[in-house]
């Protein structure tokens, strides 16, 4: 019997995009919520009461207690080509891999 890959765990909110990063957006979403719960606690409304309320905790606890900022990769370093890590030389900076590996070809057939 084989195993099926495991799925990524199913999120309400998806802190990894960068409209999550800063902390005044965070803030104004459980605000929000938080307000909308008020109102449902003051209208006496006990479905929606609680639904705003576990929806008002969930937020605070995603966006402001346990909120890690995604990790930014460095494009820089993603366009080094295999070839110059061989030989310790770096792709130049804003250029295509492609084009550093032929300007590298070229300079090989004039030695």
């Amino acid at each position: 019997m084989s195993q099926k890959p495991s799925k990524p765990p199913f999120y309400l909110i998806d802190t990894s995009h960068s409209f999550y990063r800063p902390l005044s957006t965070r803030v104004i979403i459980v605000a929000v919520v938080c307000f909308w719960a008020v109102i449902e606690v003051i209208n006496e409304q006990g479905f929606f009461m609680i639904i705003a309320i576990a929806l008002a905790a969930y937020c605070a606890n995603a966006l402001l207690i346990s909120y890690r900022p995604p990790v930014v990769e460095d494009p820089a370093v993603a366009n080094v080509d295999e070839d110059d890590e061989e030989d310790g030389e770096e792709a130049p900076i804003g250029h295509d891999a492609t084009e550093a590996a032929e300007n590298k070809d070229a300079d090989d057939r004039k030695d």
